[in-house]
């Protein structure tokens, strides 16, 4: 590898730490990590923002590790929840991020709101009457 790949290789091992590092403080939150990184320069944030998805697509060692940040996050939403239970004062403040989080990224742990419904209208067969009528002409 000559020297010139060198440079490029190891410019691309460090953008990609710089912005894998931000990730991880602003919890897997692509917007927020570019714009820290580009101190709210548009035109750099979307830079940034093309980077991200490039490695996504293209780097599977990249896209394992910003799809291992949402088990963080559930995992930390779990947490929450758990010191919730403790602290029954703020149980419903400290339990809304946490809820939201647990429905939505922890849907493979078993978090997802079900409903059931009754269709038997309370133990009684239901009929169900159609009247259909030819199109008039």
């Amino acid at each position: 590898m000559d020297k010139d790949s060198e440079i490029i290789k190891k410019k691309f091992l460090h953008d990609k730490g710089i912005l894998a590092d931000e990730l991880i403080n602003t919890f897997g939150n692509v917007s927020n990590a570019c714009n820290n990184i580009a101190k709210g320069d548009p035109h750099i944030r979307e830079n940034w923002r093309q980077k991200h998805y490039y490695w996504m697509n293209t780097d599977p060692e990249y896209s394992d590790f910003v799809e291992s940040l949402k088990s963080y996050v559930v995992d930390m939403a779990k947490t929450v929840m758990m010191e919730g239970l403790n602290d029954r004062l703020n149980v419903a403040e400290r339990n809304k991020w946490a809820q939201f989080v647990l429905k939505t990224l922890g849907k493979n742990d078993g978090f997802t709101e079900r409903t059931e419904t009754d269709i038997t209208s309370g133990g009684k067969a239901l009929e169900i009457k159609f009247n259909i009528k030819p199109p008039s002409k």
